[in-house]
């Protein structure tokens, strides 16, 4: 399990997050995790996983679109993907390929035009209407499209992508801490205060180093000890 977006993305542009209306958008609550991802047509969506992708027809609202069905633990999940820049194929994906790259396309806000929807083009998804932004959501099970027009649903089905997915590669990493469970696309392994376990990995590796210079330091006083007797012997025998 890695996570679908580059490093720098995850830690430092998080936008409007899972549970919270962006304002000022009215619709009482927020499905899912949005990234801020600009330029368009430059930051990829890597497959976490190895699964299946299931993509759909331009929408006025969520623009090129589609999910992402894998199993994890035994359970199966899919990860909702909005807004992206061209539309994506069908098909399987193996973990590290890129199903695309985040864009403007469908619903944007700002607070010079408020609402807008935005079209395929580059030119509309770059003038200053469009927000470049990835919107997803994590639901639990195979998607399913009333989930996100019934609230009841929503609560139920959908879970937060931030916290899930930071467990699931936490937990990848506390299994193999010689092998960062994070894409070469991704620039590294993710370091941020809020992963626990990163932290726990790195105080790991500092109390497995000190005991090997708690051994050096007895090696030391044990020579000295048998150069003190030595020397006394000597004496003894002058």
């Amino acid at each position: 399990m890695i996570l679908f977006l580059p490093k720098d993305i995850w830690e430092n542009k998080q936008g409007a997050p899972f549970g919270e209306t962006p304002y000022p958008l009215k619709v009482g609550y927020h499905t899912g995790q949005d990234f801020h991802t600009t330029p368009v047509g430059k930051i990829p969506v890597i497959a976490p996983c190895n699964g299946y992708l299931t993509t759909f027809p331009f929408s006025k609202s969520a623009g090129w679109w589609g999910y992402f069905k894998f199993n994890h633990n035994g359970e199966i999940y899919s990860l909702k993907i909005l807004h992206m820049y061209k539309q994506m194929k069908d098909g399987e994906y193996k973990a590290e390929d890129v199903f695309g790259y985040c864009g403007a396309t469908g619903l944007s806000i700002t607070k010079k035009y408020g609402s807008s929807f935005i079209g395929e083009s580059h030119e509309e998804q770059t003038s200053d209407k469009a927000v470049g932004h990835l919107h997803v959501e994590l639901h639990k099970g195979e998607f399913k499209h009333e989930t996100n027009q019934v609230k009841e649903l929503a609560d139920e089905r959908i879970i937060d992508p931030i916290i899930n997915f930071e467990k699931w590669v936490n937990e990848m990493l506390s299994k193999n801490t010689a092998s960062p469970a994070v894409s070469e696309k991704q620039e590294g392994p993710i370091q941020q205060s809020k992963t626990v376990d990163f932290k726990e990995q790195k105080e790991i590796r500092q109390k497995e180093e000190k005991p090997s210079n708690l051994q050096s330091k007895t090696d030391n006083s044990v020579w000295v000890k048998i150069v003190e007797m030595l020397r006394e012997w000597l004496k003894v025998k002058k």
